[in-house]
């Protein structure tokens, strides 16, 4: 994950389960050592698993409730 002015995340796991009908779930876990906060104006999400590319724009302010980040 990318963060303006802030280094990289990395995820410390990928989990990858097998869904059926050759679908799978794949789950990556990022450490809360340097964590998203509703200061982070942009964050982006990329991933590559072989030839599939993913990637989403998340933005934090959009994802409180109650006035508190909920991620």
């Amino acid at each position: 994950m990318k963060r303006e002015g802030k280094r990289d995340l990395t995820a410390a796991k990928v989990e990858i389960t097998a869904s059926g009908a050759g679908l799978a779930t794949v789950l990556y876990l990022f450490p809360r050592s340097r964590p998203i906060t509703a200061e982070d104006k942009r964050i982006e999400f990329a991933a590559q698993l072989g030839p599939i590319y993913v990637a989403q724009y998340f933005y934090p302010q959009e994802m409180q409730y109650g006035g508190k980040l909920e991620l």
